[in-house]
C-alpha cells in the first residue's frame, strides 16, 4: 500500500510539471492567439496594429510612479504592466520629466517619443483634447504643514503665508482661484514642494496625500506633518490617450475591470502597508507538507540535492551583491549631503572650491582654457527686510534652479556664500563666458520671483592666466563683481589680466 501512495504522489508530481511546462506553452504563444474574450473586433484590431503602447512615466512622483535604478516603478507602473498582461499588449515605460503642458503637446500633436501617459488628472479643458477612461486611483488632497508651526484649522488660516505647490498641476490652478491670499511657492516637483516645508522655508503644501505620505515615510522629511483635509476631496487618477485613440482607453478599462480583488490588495499593499500584518500560523502545516516533499524528491531525484545548495549559495551571493549595492547607495547620498548646499540644492562651497582646484590644476598641467564667474543678487538684504527671510530663501531657490537650467552641462554651478554663486566653466575662455553669463543675466530680469516681484543679479567673469593661483584669479573675479556693483548692478563686468602682467602667447601654450 505504501508503494501504491507514492507512485501515486509521484504521478501527480508528474502532472503538475506537465501542467508547468504547458502553461509555459501557452504564455509563449503568439500575443494574436491569446486575446481576451472580453475584447471586442475593434480593439483587438488595435492592438494588431499597436502591440506595443509606449507611457511616459516621471522619474520623482512616487509612489505612483518614478525611475529606481534605472526602471520605471510604482502602483501605477504596476496596473499598467498588469493589465497589459491581462488584454494583450507590450507596455513600455519612458522615463520623461518635461513639463506637463509639454507632455500633452507630445501625445497631442507628435507621439514621437511616447504614446501617452500612465494617468492625470481630468478635467473639461483636457477632456476636450484627450479621450479619459475610468479612474483607477483616487486619493485625498491635505495640508501639509513643518511640526513646529501653530496649529491650523482650515486653509484660510495660511493666508499671508507661503504655499509651496507643483508647478503645472490642476491643484495650483484651483488653489490659486479659491485662496488668492496665499502667497504660492512654485516649484517643478512634490519632493522639491514638501523639502521647502520641512526646512522651514514654505509654511504648508497642499496636495495628494498619497505622495506625501510617501515621500515623508521614504525621503527623511521627519519634520512633516499632516494638518487637515481639504474641501477637494479626493482627486482622481484616470487612464488617458491621444483624442483619436478612444479605443485604448476602452481597452485599458476592461483590462482594469478584469483584475481580481486579489491582485488589486497585493498592488495596494505593496506600496502603502508600513506596519506588520499578522497572519495565522501555517508552521506545522507547512513543515510537515516540506517534509514530504523532500523526502519523496530525495528518494526519486537525489540528485536535487545539489541543485538546492547551489541555489542556497546563489541566493547568498545575491543577498551580498544586495548589501554591496545598498551601501553604496548609502555612500552615495551622504556624499551628496556634504557636497550639497541645504537651501538650493547646488554644490556648497567646499565642493565648488574643489572643482575649481580640480580644473585649474588640469588647465596648469595641459593648457587649454578655463573661466569663472561670480553672480550676487542685486538688494538682497532689501527683500529680507521687506518681504521676510522665507521669501529671501524662496529667491536664493528660484535663482539657483535657473541657473542650473541656463549653464552648459561641462559647467559646474554652487552657492559661494549668502546671496553670491560661483560658476566654473571649463575649456571656455572669457568672451565665452561673458556670453554665459550675460545669458544668465537677463534670465533673472525676465522671471517674477514670487511676491518678491523682479529682480537682478550682477556678476563678474575672469578667466585663468599661467601664473595665476586659485586666489588670485578668484580676487580678480571678486574684483570684477565689485566693479559691476559699482556701475549701477545688473551687468556683467569681465576683469582681464592687466596687460604688463599678461605672459606672452608663446608662455601660454
Amino acid at each position: 500500500m505504501m508503494n501504491s501512495q507514492i507512485k501515486k504522489i509521484g504521478r501527480n508530481i508528474i502532472i503538475i510539471c506537465l501542467g508547468i511546462m504547458f502553461s509555459g506553452y501557452v504564455s509563449a504563444l503568439p500575443e494574436d492567439k491569446r486575446w481576451p474574450d472580453f475584447l471586442s473586433e475593434e480593439e483587438v484590431s488595435f492592438l494588431q496594429e499597436h502591440p506595443v503602447i509606449r507611457f511616459r512615466v516621471r522619474s520623482r512622483i512616487p509612489p505612483f510612479e518614478f525611475v529606481r535604478d534605472g526602471e520605471a516603478t510604482g502602483l501605477a507602473v504596476d496596473y499598467i504592466r498588469l493589465i497589459s498582461k491581462q488584454v494583450g499588449f507590450q507596455a513600455v515605460f519612458v522615463a520623461d520629466d518635461r513639463p506637463l503642458k509639454e507632455a500633452f503637446n507630445e501625445i497631442e500633436q507628435r507621439r514621437k517619443d511616447f504614446d501617452t501617459l500612465t494617468y492625470t488628472v481630468k478635467s473639461p479643458e483636457r477632456a476636450a483634447r484627450f479621450s479619459f477612461g475610468e479612474a483607477f486611483l483616487s486619493y485625498p488632497i491635505v495640508v501639509i504643514v513643518n511640526k513646529d508651526s501653530p496649529p491650523i484649522f482650515k486653509v484660510t488660516d495660511l493666508n499671508g503665508k507661503v504655499v509651496s505647490l507643483e508647478t503645472g498641476y490642476l491643484t495650483n490652478q484651483w488653489i490659486g482661484d479659491d485662496y488668492p491670499q496665499l502667497q504660492i511657492a512654485n516649484v517643478p516637483t512634490t519632493e522639491q514642494a514638501l523639502l521647502l516645508v520641512n526646512n522651514g522655508v514654505a509654511d504648508a503644501y497642499i496636495g495628494n496625500l498619497a505622495i506625501a505620505n510617501y515621500m515623508i515615510v521614504n525621503g527623511r522629511m521627519d519634520k512633516l506633518k499632516v494638518a487637515i483635509p481639504t474641501k477637494y476631496k479626493n482627486i482622481d487618477f484616470s487612464f488617458i490617450a491621444p483624442k483619436e485613440w478612444s479605443v485604448l482607453t476602452s481597452i485599458m478599462n476592461k483590462g482594469f475591470r478584469s483584475i481580481t480583488a486579489k491582485q488589486h490588495s497585493a498592488l495596494q499593499l505593496k506600496w502603502f502597508t508600513v506596519q506588520t500584518v499578522e497572519q495565522t500560523n501555517y508552521g506545522p502545516a507547512l513543515y510537515i507538507f516540506v517534509t514530504a516533499i523532500f523526502i519523496i524528491v530525495l528518494f526519486f531525484w537525489w540528485n536535487m540535492k545539489l541543485a538546492f545548495q547551489k541555489q542556497r549559495a546563489d541566493k547568498a551571493l545575491s543577498e551580498l551583491l544586495h548589501v554591496k549595492a545598498s551601501l553604496e547607495k548609502k555612500n552615495g547620498e551622504l556624499e551628496k549631503i556634504s557636497t550639497t548646499d541645504s537651501l538650493t540644492n547646488l554644490y556648497n562651497r567646499g565642493k565648488i572650491e574643489k572643482i575649481l582646484v580640480t580644473e585649474f590644476e588640469r588647465v596648469r598641467r595641459y593648457g587649454g582654457n578655463l573661466a569663472i564667474i561670480m553672480a550676487d543678487v542685486d538688494h538682497f538684504k532689501s527683500i529680507n527686510d521687506t518681504y521676510g527671510h522665507q521669501v529671501g530663501d524662496l529667491v536664493l531657490v528660484n535663482i539657483a534652479r535657473l541657473f542650473e537650467s541656463r549653464v552648459r552641462r561641462v559647467d559646474s554651478v554652487g552657492r559661494w556664500g549668502g546671496e553670491e554663486f560661483l560658476i566654473v566653466c571649463p575649456n571656455t575662455g572669457l568672451e565665452g563666458a561673458f556670453h554665459v553669463a550675460e545669458g544668465l543675466r537677463e534670465g533673472v530680469e525676465q522671471v517674477k520671483l514670487g511676491v518678491a516681484g523682479y529682480r537682478s543679479v550682477s556678476l563678474g567673469v575672469t578667466e585663468y592666466y599661467t601664473g595665476d593661483s586659485t586666489a588670485t584669479i578668484i580676487q580678480r573675479v571678486d574684483q570684477a563683481l565689485y566693479q559691476a556693483k559699482i556701475e549701477g548692478r545688473n551687468k556683467v563686468v569681465f576683469k582681464p589680466l592687466p596687460d604688463a602682467l599678461k605672459p606672452s602667447e608663446a608662455s601660454r601654450v
